[in-house]
C-alpha cells in the first residue's frame, strides 16, 4: 500500500474540459479526489495546480463533464478503490498488533481517502441507503474498568461528533446526571489519565482493555469495508464509521504512545 502522500500524486484518471475560464484540466488522484488545475505531471515545476472553485464532485466538477468521460472515470476508479479496500482489508484482518506500522498506514490511507470515497465513489456506486438501520454494536457488552484500588470507574463510550461516530474513554467517577441533562456524556478523558491513577497491578487490565477496544474498532472497519465490497448496501451510520473509527483508532494509538 502506498503512502497517503504518494496516492495523492496518482493520477487515475484525466481529461480536458471547456469552463467559463477557459480550457482546463480535470484528473482523479488516488485519493480519489477531483482536482481541476494542472496536475504535477504536467506542471514543469512538479507541484499541482488546484483551482479552489472545484473543490469537490457533488458540487461543481460532475456538470464538467459528459457523462461518456464520467464512465471512462468510473472504469478507472472501481478497479482501483476494489484493490485498495482489499489492501485495507488484509491490514485489519490481522489483529495481533493494533499498534503495528501497518495498521497506522491502513488507519491514515483510510482517514485520507474516505473524503473521496464519500463525495465521489460511493455516490456512483449507490450502496448508502438512509432508510437502512442495520448498525452493528461495537461492544456485546459495557466495557468499564476500575482502577485506583476501585476508587474510579472508567468507561469506553460511543460517542458521535461531526466526523461521525468515534469511541472515547469517560470518566464515571462522580458522575451523576440529573433529568435535565438527559443523555449527557461523561466528562471525557484519556488512557493517560486512567494511567495516572493505576496502581502497579492496575494496569495492565488497562492497557489490555485499550487494545482489545483497537481490536473492536478495526473489526467494525473490516465489516463495513467487506459489506462494500461485496456490493451489499449500509447504512449511513455505518459509511460514517469508516471515518469516526479510522479517527478512534489514530487517537487510541497516539493515548497509547502517550501513556506508555
Amino acid at each position: 500500500m502506498l503512502a497517503t502522500t504518494e496516492m495523492e500524486q496518482l493520477v487515475l484518471y484525466e481529461t480536458m474540459v471547456d469552463t467559463d475560464h477557459g480550457r482546463v484540466q480535470v484528473w482523479l488522484d488516488g485519493l480519489v479526489r477531483w482536482k481541476v488545475g494542472v496536475s504535477a505531471t504536467e506542471n514543469p515545476t512538479g507541484g499541482e495546480l488546484v483551482d479552489s472553485r472545484y473543490d469537490c464532485w457533488s458540487g461543481k466538477i460532475e456538470h464538467l463533464l459528459d457523462v461518456p468521460q464520467q464512465e471512462n472515470a468510473f472504469k478507472v476508479a472501481e478497479p482501483y478503490v476494489a484493490e485498495l479496500l482489499r489492501d485495507l482489508n488484509q491490514v485489519f484482518s490481522d489483529s495481533s498488533d493494533p499498534l503495528s506500522e501497518d495498521w497506522q498506514q491502513g488507519v491514515e490511507t483510510l482517514r485520507k481517502v474516505w473524503f473521496g470515497l464519500a463525495d465521489y465513489y460511493v455516490a456512483q456506486v449507490g450502496l448508502v441507503d438512509v432508510e437502512l438501520k442495520e448498525d452493528m454494536p461495537l461492544f456485546a457488552s459495557e466495557q468499564r474498568v476500575k482502577v485506583c484500588g476501585g476508587l474510579r470507574e472508567y468507561q469506553l463510550f460511543n460517542y458521535y461528533e461531526s466526523s461521525g461516530e468515534t469511541l472515547i474513554w469517560v470518566d464515571l467517577t462522580d458522575f451523576h446526571p440529573t433529568p435535565f441533562e438527559g443523555a449527557a456524556r461523561p466528562p471525557m478523558c484519556s488512557l493517560a489519565d486512567l494511567v495516572d491513577y493505576a496502581r502497579p497491578g492496575e494496569m495492565k487490565q488497562i492497557l489490555e482493555l485499550h487494545l482489545f477496544a483497537m481490536v473492536q474498532l478495526g473489526e467494525h472497519l473490516r465489516y463495513v469495508i467487506n459489506k462494500v465490497r461485496a456490493g451489499v448496501p449500509i447504512s449511513l451510520t455505518e459509511f460514517q464509521r469508516l471515518q469516526g473509527f479510522a479517527v478512534a483508532l489514530y487517537r487510541f494509538h497516539e493515548e497509547f504512545t502517550e501513556a506508555t
